[in-house]
């Protein structure tokens, strides 16, 4: 925030910030002012976000996909194990993707899978 209280709009060049703030503005408590501006000021930037996007590369679709994802609904708002089945197939389209996470990640879940599945 700047000495009038605002947010600078230089922050709206990172979009990863940008959404990493979105998110956790819904872990605020009651009376945090600055974190209820902070949702506004990223909801409006976001969503300017997805309506400006144009010829995107696979880097800026995968963000893309993610910002839209959560304006959807928060991720503290969803079951984490649900959430996790959505982001390993938005990760595995990622052109940094790391094989090796993806993997453990795919595991993970499959042993979650399997253990519930016994119960």
């Amino acid at each position: 925030m700047n000495e009038d209280g605002e947010f600078d709009e230089s922050l709206c060049d990172d979009m990863k910030g940008m959404l990493n703030l979105y998110e956790a503005c819904f872990l605020s408590l009651e009376g945090e002012i600055n974190l209820d501006l902070a949702r506004e000021f990223t909801t409006k930037h976001l969503k300017n976000y997805l309506d400006n996007k144009q010829n995107i590369d696979d880097d800026q679709n995968l963000m893309s996909s993610l910002v839209y994802h959560a304006l959807e609904l928060p991720l503290w708002w969803r079951f984490p194990r649900i959430e996790a089945i959505w982001y390993i197939d938005a990760y595995e389209r990622s052109s940094n993707m790391n094989p090796i996470m993806l993997e453990l990640a795919k595991l993970d879940l499959t042993l979650f899978k399997q253990l519930i599945s016994r119960t």
